[in-house]
């Protein structure tokens, strides 16, 4: 439950975060080089706060991070919210 609680806390987070690699890296074919960036700064939130590293211990955040990166992309490109 901890970890569903503090997922949902850091998601908004985390989109905002695909927002501002999305602008910094707007060229497509990027998505693996854009995908490390967001990976790389929520790991490294996440080591720096021992309350956060706690509630995600021994659950998946990277493939949480990656299911909510893939589809906030795949929303983003269908909406036309990210531009091609």
């Amino acid at each position: 439950m901890r970890f569903f609680l503090m997922f949902l806390q850091l998601a908004p987070h985390i989109i905002d975060l695909v927002k501002k690699v999305e602008e910094l890296i707007p060229e497509p074919g990027k998505g693996k080089e854009k995908l490390d960036l967001v990976l790389t700064t929520v790991n490294t939130a996440v080591a720096g706060s021992t309350e956060v590293a706690a509630a995600v211990a021994g659950h998946d955040l990277e493939g949480s991070v990656k299911a909510l990166v893939a589809t906030t992309v795949a929303t983003a490109n269908a909406t036309g919210a990210f531009k091609k």
